[in-house]
């Protein structure tokens, strides 16, 4: 997993650079993955993205985030899945003409068919990433003559597998899209700015209303405005209101009143968002490894006090009872 956040502001309500504020904002996501962290600010008709290996004080440190002023930004501290940790593969990604950026949570299943038809269209891919397919398709449909919004949801349809993204284009300034597909995504409402991030701690200190989105939904924030739609019908967002009453250390739990308890009603999502992101023939692949195996060895880490490592050995029998329960 990893950890994404958007803001879009009105100039000075934030009253630091905003380059600053995403790197507070990512920090309180940087359990959602360390391996490489940036951020993308829209200036003028251009983005300027500032990323790099590592974790976000060391990259800071390098790149100096807390400099970088605008009203509109993207960020993303990365837990590497397709493509090593390193500073191409960090996020954000953008497309040919670097007017489009991209933050993603998740796994694309057919982004290799994708990246192959759009470098025969003459795209250029700078990463090993999954993710940057989609700075390229928007572009794509950008150059046919689509508007931003209409690119944006054409991208979407053409993708498969589990993701939640935020995507800046430089045209719209003081716009930022979002999607989720079983991958985690949340709103925060803001007084003059609005925030899309993996979790609500990441912007909890701004402000404490909140949408939590639904598989299946996108749509845009401005500073004053959160659109929502699915299936192409618009969402009341009114309705979908919370006020959390939680403390910073509450909202890391959500609501429960310890980890391990958080993460035992989390496993369904677990499991979900892994076979979201596998095509229908690599699943073939590891249901019949599994099944044709002798004896499966599960083994895990169990990082709490007692740092203690369990190893579980089930015989195949056991494991296709349970899978077939």
């Amino acid at each position: 997993m990893c950890g994404i956040i958007g803001i879009t502001s009105l100039p000075n309500n934030l009253r630091e650079p905003i380059g600053k504020v995403v790197r507070r904002c990512l920090e309180r996501l940087e359990y959602r993955g360390y391996d490489s962290v940036g951020i993308a600010v829209i200036k003028g008709n251009s983005i300027e993205v500032r990323k790099g290996k590592g974790k976000i004080v060391e990259v800071n440190a390098r790149l100096n985030f807390d400099e970088v002023s605008g009203t509109t930004a993207i960020g993303h501290t990365r837990w590497a899945t397709h493509g090593k940790p390193s500073d191409e593969n960090a996020h954000p990604h953008t497309d040919c003409t670097g007017s489009v950026a991209v933050v993603h949570n998740g796994i694309i299943s057919n982004f290799l068919e994708l990246k192959e038809e759009l470098i025969r269209k003459g795209h250029v891919f700078k990463s090993e990433t999954d993710t940057e397919v989609v700075a390229h398709l928007i572009e794509e449909y950008l150059r046919l003559g689509y508007k931003p919004f209409d690119a944006f949801k054409a991208a979407l349809s053409r993708l498969k597998g589990a993701y939640a993204f935020v995507v800046a284009i430089a045209q719209e300034p003081n716009r930022l899209y979002f999607a989720r597909n079983t991958s985690p995504l949340v709103i925060g409402i803001g007084n003059g700015a609005n925030f899309v991030a993996s979790d609500i701690p990441a912007f909890l200190e701004f402000t404490n209303m909140v949408i939590v989105l639904r598989d299946g939904e996108y749509g845009y924030i401005e500073p004053g405005k959160v659109y929502i739609e699915k299936d192409g019908v618009p969402v009341n967002v009114e309705e979908r209101i919370r006020l959390i009453s939680w403390t910073p250390e509450m909202a890391s739990k959500e609501g429960y009143p310890h980890f391990m308890l958080k993460e035992i009603h989390e496993q369904p999502f677990a499991i979900s968002s892994t076979l979201a992101g596998i095509n229908e023939r690599e699943f073939d692949n590891v249901v019949n490894l599994l099944l044709n195996s002798r004896r499966v060895l599960i083994i895990g880490l169990v990082r709490h006090t007692t740092q203690a490592l369990s190893v579980i050995t089930c015989s195949r029998q056991c494991l296709v009872s349970t899978y077939m329960r």
